[in-house]
């Protein structure tokens, strides 16, 4: 009277929901799969909060020094005042270490010493000298005993304000504290 047993509805709405249920898992699986090998290639980038560079637009080094007997600046007439702008600007990372490197030419006839090196910037930030290479005080003999000069490496570090543009200024003093 009633033919072979089918199997109730919800029984079958059970089997097609765990089917399609299974088929959307192993699609994920599949997809999540596919996603980390283009990451893992370099082909997908995943985009992270970058902050942005501080610029550093030039460098000013001012030389506070005295003059030799012709009246001329010890270390030059171009050496009380240069403003360095080959290679600038400069993105460096905010708060990063930052070197400048300077050379001294002595065109007195008697040796004159480096002694401190203040750093700043335009506009006015906190740059620290960390340190310099070779350490201060350092010697400069008159030029025709040195012909290659003297140089100077002094490292800084950077104003951590993302974004901004400085001016960084270094004062060298040659003159003997009081």
């Amino acid at each position: 009277m009633y033919g072979a047993a089918r199997p109730s509805t919800p029984n079958r709405r059970r089997r097609t929901f765990r089917r399609v249920l299974t088929i959307a898992i192993a699609a994920v699986a599949i997809l999540v799969v596919v996603l980390l090998i283009l990451i893992a290639g370099g082909v997908l980038i995943i985009p992270g909060h970058t902050t942005p560079p501080v610029t550093i637009s030039s460098l000013q080094v001012r030389v506070i020094e005295g003059n030799t007997s012709g009246g001329m600046p010890w270390f030059g007439v171009n050496s009380p005042e240069r403003n360095y702008t080959s290679g600038y600007p400069l993105q460096v990372a905010p708060g990063s270490s930052f070197y400048a490197t300077l050379f001294f030419y002595n065109y007195d006839t008697v040796t004159h010493t480096l002694r401190s090196v203040e750093a700043g910037s335009i506009p006015r930030e906190p740059v620290q000298v960390t340190s310099t290479t070779p350490m201060l005080p350092v010697p400069v003999l008159p030029s025709p005993a040195s012909a290659e000069g003297q140089s100077l490496i002094v490292y800084v570090t950077i104003p951590s304000t993302p974004g901004a543009s400085y001016v960084l200024t270094l004062n060298v003093s040659a003159i003997p504290s009081s």
